[in-house]
């Protein structure tokens, strides 16, 4: 497969989300990307000479490009498999403003990643604003 072969030793970043809007608000996460899967998960199957790091995908994409839109967007969720992949997304996500970083860990931490966008979806509606800010503390 061309689309493979052009992907082998390549970074990939992530960050889409499979949502179901067929039966309105709130979406959800269809079957084939839940439970011992994810869009993540997936990817990293189809393409496993490519490194894979999920992340972005928890924010909306301005605030991924600006985190300083929402006062307090300090922490970007990260999670694949190499080490060294997961660095260079990290660099490249501190010249855009981030300043710290929650690893989940292997390409499965993109499960509860995409799992996060139902709630989210409630929260844009229910706050009148598609960048609401949630604070991960310990």
């Amino acid at each position: 497969m061309a689309v493979a072969a052009s992907l082998e030793g390549k970074i990939l970043i992530e960050l889409a989300n499979a949502l179901d809007f067929s039966h309105g608000m709130p979406p959800f996460v269809p079957a084939a990307y839940s439970g011992a899967s994810s869009l993540g998960e997936q990817i990293q199957a189809a393409y496993p000479g490519a490194q894979v790091v999920k992340a972005f995908n928890t924010i909306a994409a301005a605030v991924g490009a600006n985190p300083a839109l929402v006062p307090g967007a300090d922490k970007l969720l990260i999670a694949g498999n190499d080490p060294a992949a997961k660095a260079v997304v990290t660099a490249l996500a501190r010249e855009l403003g981030w300043t710290a970083f929650i690893d989940l860990g292997g390409i499965t931490g993109a499960r509860g990643m995409e799992q996060f966008l139902p709630l989210a979806m409630l929260l844009f509606g229910a706050l009148g604003t598609g960048m609401p800010g949630l604070k991960v503390m310990r």
